[in-house]
């Protein structure tokens, strides 16, 4: 499910935020942007797109402009980060559970389970 949320929002990129008229202008000054990003956000994760938006070190290639970012990039991010807690850490979260009942102490699955479920 976490491949399934990467290439959701890797969609929602290619429809948003690339729809947004200002995002496209900046791209056009950072061309490897916009050849680069979905790759990552597919592969990597989706929420590496925030490298775009975050102005690190105050790198102009980091401080994105949109002409609306609530609708075009943090809705998209906003909606796919809901169905990853659902479908990607709610099941871990049950798995831990289940394993922590179940296993008895002293095995490396339990001190994992215990693990993830801390974090």
């Amino acid at each position: 499910m976490l491949l399934v949320s990467n290439i959701a929002f890797g969609i929602f990129y290619k429809k948003s935020v690339m729809g947004d008229i200002s995002f496209r202008a900046w791209t056009k000054v950072y061309p490897k942007t916009k050849t680069v990003l979905p790759f990552i956000l597919v592969l990597v994760n989706f929420k590496s797109v925030r490298w775009v938006l975050c102005g690190f070190f105050g790198l102009e290639n980091t401080q994105a402009v949109f002409k609306d970012p609530l609708h075009s990039i943090h809705r998209p991010l906003k909606i796919v980060t809901y169905f990853k807690y659902v479908f990607v850490y709610c099941p871990i979260f049950l798995a831990d559970i289940l394993v922590i009942t179940t296993v008895s102490w002293g095995h490396q699955l339990l001190v994992t389970a215990i693990e993830t479920f801390l974090l």
